[in-house]
């Protein structure tokens, strides 16, 4: 199952870096057949160039992203499972990654508290997936 994270991914490389399928497949794990299938699922919602693409607007304050993704880093030469926090303001697509051993909830408070201060003030509202 690929997950969200991996699809934008997948979707950036081909679509704005125009990596060809053969590097992405080599990059990520997945085989060339698997990748092509998601990219045609999700057609409709990818970035082409040459392609306007409308997005909401939002007025600055109004709203901010929030998601965690699970990421592999080499601490003192052992690969390490870590969470990563990502909070992106909606207007200025902004953003704010924090790593974490675990995900709790005094970890979600922190990562919004550092995120806050980073960017300057608190939006009016949050959207979580």
């Amino acid at each position: 199952m690929i997950t969200v994270s991996m699809l934008a991914k997948i979707r950036r490389m081909h679509f704005r870096d125009g990596v060809p399928l053969r590097d992405i497949a080599r990059q990520t794990g997945l085989s060339r057949n698997t990748i092509r299938r998601w990219l045609k699922r999700y057609e409709g919602a990818t970035l082409r160039p040459g392609i306007a693409l409308l997005l909401p607007a939002f007025e600055y304050g109004e709203a901010f992203q929030f998601d965690w993704s699970c990421e592999y880093v080499f601490i003192g030469g052992l690969r390490r499972r870590v969470e990563v926090a990502h909070l992106k303001l909606a207007a200025s697509r902004a953003f704010w990654l924090v790593a974490y051993p675990t995900q709790s909830h005094e970890m979600l408070i922190d990562a919004h508290a550092r995120a806050f201060v980073a960017l300057g003030g608190i939006p009016r509202r949050g959207i979580y997936e």
